[in-house]
């Protein structure tokens, strides 16, 4: 969290609060605190008035300081209105993308129960899989120590859907960082080319252990 507001308090006493800031590559010290256990905010403070307004990211992270501790934050918007799922990408003709407007929670995992994707005549197309997308092992996200949550997740489908359509695609449910449950819908418009799935991977099976040695025989 880069040039941010940085508040930590402890869990018995809400009225004593220590302030920091963020340097430019969001890191900070508190080098006061006594051995407790204490709740720590970081801000994105975008107006710089050192207090917490309603479309400001942030994150809290609770920490047991003995005689020294680390901890990462992780700023989020905390919507009351929830993630909405703003649009609907072709990987290929069995793979699609829903793209989120805001980080989703996947506690609970969203399955394939979860989501409906119906043709133009209005039938159902069968969803196989919901997966987010391979986790960021950048340096950044490293260091961070915790993940970071998709804004994207891959939809495998049963069926292959058609160039030159539209589909309509529904999600039952979508959850964000705040614990905001909504659903959502968008249109999924096929280009006139669609690209081919990759192969699957052929599964090979181990090899056989080697057989073990003959006994010895005795003379």
């Amino acid at each position: 969290m880069r040039n941010g507001l940085v508040q930590a308090w402890p869990r018995t006493d809400t009225s004593l609060v220590y302030v920091t800031t963020t340097d430019s590559a969001g890191a900070f010290v508190l080098s006061t605190l006594p051995p407790a256990q204490y709740v720590v905010r970081g801000i994105s403070d975008d107006n710089s008035n050192r207090g917490l307004d309603r479309r400001e990211a942030w994150d809290t992270v609770a920490v047991t300081v003995a005689d020294s501790a680390r901890v990462n934050l992780y700023g989020f918007i905390h919507d009351s209105l929830g993630t909405r799922l703003s649009s609907v990408n072709v990987r290929d003709s069995v793979t699609i993308e829903l793209v989120f407007d805001s980080p989703v929670s996947m506690a609970p995992p969203i399955g394939p129960a979860d989501i409906r994707v119906r043709s133009p005549d209005s039938t159902d197309i069968g969803v196989v899989s919901v997966t987010p997308p391979p986790p960021d092992t950048t340096a950044a996200v490293r260091a961070l120590g915790r993940p970071v949550p998709p804004r994207t997740l891959i939809v495998k489908l049963g069926t292959p859907v058609r160039p030159k359509s539209t589909y309509r695609v529904r999600v039952a449910r979508i959850t964000n960082l705040a614990g905001i449950t909504r659903p959502g819908e968008a249109i999924l418009a096929t280009p006139a080319t669609l690209p081919v799935p990759a192969p699957a991977r052929p599964i090979v099976p181990p090899a056989a252990p080697p057989p073990p040695p003959p006994a010895a025989t005795r003379r």
